[in-house]
């Protein structure tokens, strides 16, 4: 491991974490679910539930299924 996608998720978690829960959600819109659970998996709990809670409903529920499977 420690691809280059790898690193870009690291980086963008750790932006993400420290961002507004607003600014987090826009900028995982327009990720794909897999990016996106992958990005939110390395979040910290907490800015994580708050981005989820902000995501349209079933887009979340989906992310949040693939996140527990990762």
């Amino acid at each position: 491991s420690g691809s280059r996608d790898e690193l870009a998720t690291n980086e963008l978690a750790r932006e993400l974490s420290s961002s507004k829960p607003g600014l987090a959600a826009t900028e995982l819109v327009v990720l794909d679910d897999e990016t996106a659970a992958l990005v939110l998996k390395k979040m910290s709990t907490d800015p994580r539930g708050e981005v989820l809670d902000l995501l349209e409903p079933k887009r979340a529920q989906r992310l949040r299924g693939q996140i527990a499977r990762l």
